[in-house]
């Protein structure tokens, strides 16, 4: 087995997190960065973390540094004290978090900015999970000592499901939680919108004006004091011997999609060897975008799906689709669907906000009727699931349903990126219940984020390290953006999904860089070689991702360890199998690499496993 390092699987030198533990009995939480990444009493995840991150105009998070740290266990207590700065030196504070055995956990911070600064949030989120606690019941005190009975959202709740909050009692999993928060006013958003597994409780409130500033001098302190009671209800284990498959589901594997805009072309000999439909975006407010037709045209190698940003005149937006019909006519290209989205559209709005004056989302998707009338018609955004659930009009025009998904809204750590992969059959079946029996195509779904919906620009990293709302994350280069592209396509499984682009041809997002291939290249050519089949149920252990098709050739199973460490699994039946475990330049290193006959897989972090069950092999190998 190959050991691969740390640019191998994450494109990148940057250490990941690593969580240390502090335990006082029943009572454990997980450090890492500066923040606490769980919260567990007698083994149940009661607070899936708590954190302090200073988000700038943008939405974006400053970057932090610790500057001092110390940790201490007493048996029945255990404390952790951080100084750091944020920010460069605009913000400097200290964070305590205290446990005791009796299940009391208290959590201080102290902020000083040193400099004027405008800011969107400053202050304490609370991560609350989402597997046994969505429905379940919360008891809310508000700021003038009222109480009131409700309960976490079961669906994807489009605004924030509890405002004004000074404290909460949760219960579930066995596990009852009293939270008390001092030094702001809280309230709480569904966080599954942005693909994050959890519901947040966070301060300021979004209603006021944002961004603020913080006055040099300006120090803001917090508490928040929890209280554990209850021993834990016993949850379903996950699978531990093995992967097995169940009959067929019924659904179809999905098309897999290679999305383009300008930028993102390349003429790499790799890629002309994959014959993929294209879903090429053309922003018609650009004064360039008919310049930029020719070469973007020119990389299409099959069907081609058009997703079009209009103006937000109707005049504008109509003229637009007319002259790109025309051009398209001239050259014989027929797409086959178009999606028009107002320009105004690509940022969110909260669902009571004033929403923008002009073209409509169900109106842009009637123009572009009017000026593809043969075609099929999208309707919804061109962003994140987010801004669906909050603009639920738009899931009612044209003849099928989209959005795109990122995983790096919120947090970029490794955690949470992988977390997303829950959240998202909770988005499918809450996007599908915004539009019953329609067709539903995902857009570009990937790690890193391609626009700002919530800010005038995504992050710059020029580091490539792992940073929130950037468009350049390095793990698309490495192993685990290969392994998480299998994640994402598992978790497609009970969904209505027909169709999503997982990546780019270059670009922030592209199967190559250059003449480079990704490990994303060979995952995305062993997924699509299943695609149009009917799909196999698959359970896995924890730490797993699978899918699986059967095929003339046999059973296809496509496995990847979500873990950071080798795993060993066994397989349903003895098959052959290969193992992407390291970058490879050849771009027929899944038909021709060696394959080793057995039932048992050493997955090394983050690698990626392609197994044939039957009399050929299902991937092209040996032919």
């Amino acid at each position: 087995m190959h050991q691969p390092g740390l640019i191998e699987i994450f494109g990148t030198d940057e250490q990941p997190a690593t969580p240390r533990r502090l335990a006082a009995g029943a009572l454990t939480v997980d450090i890492a960065d500066g923040a606490v990444r769980a919260v567990c009493w007698h083994g149940v995840e009661v607070f899936r973390g708590v954190d302090y991150p200073l988000r700038d105009a943008n939405w974006g998070t400053f970057p932090t540094e610790t500057l001092s740290e110390d940790f201490a266990e007493h048996g029945d207590r255990f404390a952790y004290n951080r100084q750091f700065r944020s920010g460069g030196d605009r913000f400097t504070g200290s964070f305590s978090c205290l446990g005791t055995v009796e299940g009391a956990l208290t959590l201080e911070l102290r902020l000083t900015a040193n400099e004027h600064t405008e800011v969107n949030r400053a202050g304490f989120v609370v991560l609350h999970p989402v597997a046994g606690v969505a429905g379940s019941p919360l008891l809310v005190t508000h700021s003038d000592g009222r109480t009131e009975e409700t309960s976490f959202p079961q669906a994807i709740a489009p605004s924030q499901p509890v405002f004004d909050i000074v404290a909460l009692r949760q219960s579930a999993c066995g596990v009852t939680a009293d939270i008390a928060f001092a030094g702001d006013v809280f309230e709480m958003e569904d966080q599954r919108n942005w693909s994050d597994a959890s519901y947040k409780t966070y301060c300021r409130p979004l209603a006021l004006p944002a961004p603020y500033a913080l006055a040099a001098g300006a120090v803001i302190e917090q508490r928040i004091a929890i209280s554990l009671s209850g021993r834990g209800a016993a949850t379903a284990a996950a699978r531990a011997d093995g992967i097995a498959l169940a009959p067929p589901t019924g659904r179809r594997f999905p098309e897999l999609a290679l999305a383009l805009e300008a930028g993102w072309v390349s003429d790499s000999r790799a890629l002309r060897l994959l014959s993929t439909p294209t879903l090429l975006r053309i922003d018609l407010t650009d004064p360039a975008w008919q310049g930029q037709l020719p070469a973007l045209l020119k990389a299409v190698s099959a069907e081609l799906d058009l997703e079009l940003v209009v103006a937000d005149t109707e005049a504008e937006a109509a003229s637009s689709l007319n002259a790109l019909r025309d051009l398209l006519e001239k050259q014989d290209i027929v797409p086959r669907s178009v999606i028009a989205l107002p320009r105004a559209y690509l940022k969110s709005y909260q669902p009571d906000a004033v929403w923008p004056a002009g073209v409509t989302p169900e109106r842009a998707a009637a123009l572009a009727r009017l000026a593809f009338p043969a075609l099929v018609i999208g309707g919804g955004m061109l962003t994140n699931f987010t801004e669906l659930n909050r603009y639920r009009e738009a899931a009612a025009a044209g003849d099928f349903l989209t959005h795109g998904l990122t995983a790096i809204v919120h947090a970029a750590d490794d955690k949470s990126v992988l977390q997303t992969l829950e959240a998202m059959p909770q988005i499918f079946e809450s996007a599908e219940a915004l539009a019953p029996g329609k067709s539903y195509r995902l857009g570009l779904v990937a790690i890193g984020m391609r626009s700002n919906p919530y800010g005038a620009a995504l992050a710059d990293n020029p580091a490539r390290v792992r940073r929130p709302m950037a468009g350049q994350d390095p793990r698309q280069n490495g192993l685990f953006g290969a392994a998480w592209m299998v994640g994402a396509v598992a978790a497609t499984e009970a969904s209505a999904v027909e169709r999503l682009a997982l990546a780019a041809p270059a670009g922030p997002f592209g199967l190559v860089e250059g003449e480079r291939l990704r490990p994303l290249y060979h995952a995305f050519l062993g997924l699509s070689r299943l695609q149009g089949r009917e799909r196999l149920a698959v359970a896995t252990p924890a730490g797993l991702a699978a899918v699986a098709v059967d095929t003339p050739e046999g059973t296809a199973v496509i496995v990847a360890n979500m873990k950071p460490e080798a795993q060993e699994v066994a397989l349903p039946e003895a098959a052959r199998f290969v193992i992407l475990e390291a970058a490879q330049q050849d771009p027929r290193w899944l038909q021709t690499a060696p394959r080793v006959q057995g039932r048992a897989l050493t997955l090394a972090p983050h690698a990626v496993a392609f197994a044939s069950i039957g009399p050929q092999d299902c991937f092209g190998g040996g032919r």
